[in-house]
């Protein structure tokens, strides 16, 4: 294994962002490499959407590649799933045993050697993606189990391969650093939604939503991390997976190489703006928690393997087999004392249930966390779309920019919903708390309702 010294090249460092100009003629170049090496014609490439690192794939779903907005990422990309695919096979024998099943542990998608520089493409997976289900309304509770429970498996074993990963713990700052999460705020939601969707927040008004998103959010979610409920950084967002034939699930994007609160990459999955055709989230509140009690349970799973404790991985992975299979997707719900046993490895009820608690505290913060980074991520993809549309660029899906404008909607819905939910709900820090709810919720919801932005986040 290589030291932790020699990792510490892969972990990203802060780089000037790439402009919208410069994302254009980046992926320009990537589609006329593939089509000049005779690989696909340029008018046989789609992209399934706008991002930072532009995936684009053929009509026949035969190619797909990725365009990396910087070195760095595409390094650590290859470099993590080097090693996780040596994690895996070294985890794949007891959790056979342990099932009784074929079934991958995780499934990694296969990256080839580089094709040009900062450009990758990987084998051809046959499944649909979890984000086109969700568009056409035909995901299951079960399709988000399956992606939940991937992405928890990839965390843990993350958080215990940390020193062979070389990940970086980012919210542990040294003294006079910015507070990873405020540094959040300012970098991925202020700064993108001001500059792309050009709306003027006052000065006075920022500095109080920073004094109270450190109150509510960045404490919190730093609370989450020193008390040890992290792990490996895998965004679930639901673009990157693929739900196979076989009842698996691939997943993409291992190009990060940090530690954070676990739940902020669930939080991309379980809202990521998605709404059914009734115009509502596509889980509601109660189908999240009882995913998040999957997840919980699956982090034990983990461990239990890792231990070697095979007695103790059985008798989770029965319980939830027995509960499922008899359709209860509440683990809770009945004669719980296993479950909260199962919790934190105590083997005790009380002690489970109360590191069961203190796990899902941080999810109204999570939520806020990444519904925020989605609003100027978001933002973004909506500013880089026409210039690619104008360059010829085809998109998977027909309207891009309104499909990013009805999520922003949703994510700002969930930022009021939630902050609603802590300004109502007493809490030990009392007032604080309440009161800095209370005031990001008016902010939130001036930035929403002025005339100018309702025309932005409501385009015709």
């Amino acid at each position: 294994m290589e030291s932790t010294t020699k990792m510490q090249q892969f972990i990203p460092k802060p780089f000037p962002e790439e402009s919208l100009e410069e994302g254009v003629e980046r992926i320009l170049r990537t589609m006329r490499f593939l089509s000049d090496s005779g690989v696909v014609s340029m008018n046989d490439l789609v992209l399934p959407g706008a991002s930072r690192h532009l995936v684009v794939r053929s009509r026949d779903g035969a190619l797909v590649a990725k365009s990396y907005a910087d070195a760095v990422r595409w390094r650590a990309e290859r470099d993590n799933l080097e090693k996780f695919a040596y994690i895996v096979d070294s985890r794949s024998a007891i959790f056979r045993e342990v099932t009784q099943s074929d079934l991958p542990y995780i499934q990694l998608p296969t990256m080839h050697e580089s094709i040009v520089d900062r450009l990758s493409s990987f084998d051809l997976i046959t499944g649909d993606l979890l984000y086109d289900k969700i568009l056409n309304g035909t995901a299951t509770f079960d399709d988000f189990v399956l992606a939940a429970v991937q992405v928890a498996r990839i965390q843990q074993e993350g958080k215990i391969n940390r020193a062979y990963l070389g990940l970086e713990d980012v919210v542990r700052r040294q003294q006079g650093e910015q507070n990873y999460f405020i540094q959040r705020f300012e970098e991925v939601f202020r700064r993108q939604l001001m500059h792309h969707a050009e709306i003027s927040i006052p000065d006075n008004t920022l500095e109080e939503m920073r004094r109270d998103w450190d109150v509510l959010v960045a404490q919190n979610l730093t609370k989450a991390q020193y008390a040890g409920h992290n792990g490996y950084y895998f965004d679930g967002n639901p673009r990157h997976h693929i739900l196979t034939a076989d009842g698996s699930v691939v997943s993409f994007d291992f190009e990060d190489k940090i530690i954070i609160p676990s739940l902020l990459g669930i939080a991309s999955l379980l809202s990521f703006g998605l709404t059914n055709k009734q115009g509502r989230p596509y889980l509601n509140k109660e189908q999240q928690y009882q995913i998040l009690d999957r997840v919980a349970l699956e982090l034990e799973f983990v461990e239990a393997l890792r231990e070697g404790a095979r007695d103790r991985a059985e008798r989770i992975f029965r319980y939830v087999k027995e509960r499922y299979e008899s359709g209860v997707h509440n683990l809770t719900e009945g004669d719980s004392n296993e479950f909260f046993r199962f919790m934190g490895g105590y083997n005790d009820r009380e002690r489970g249930s109360t590191y069961r608690d203190d796990f899902l505290a941080g999810w109204p913060y999570a939520l806020l966390d990444r519904s925020t980074a989605w609003l100027g991520h978001k933002a973004r993809y909506r500013a880089i779309t026409p210039l690619l549309e104008e360059k010829g660029i085809r998109f998977q899906i027909d309207d891009p920019i309104r499909q990013y404008a009805a999520e922003q909607r949703q994510h700002i819905a969930t930022i009021l919903g939630v902050l609603e939910e802590l300004r109502d709900t007493s809490t030990r820090n009392g007032r604080q708390t309440q009161d800095a709810a209370y005031r990001l919720h008016n902010r939130f919801n001036e930035i929403c309702t002025n005339p100018h932005n309702e025309a932005y986040f409501s385009p015709k």
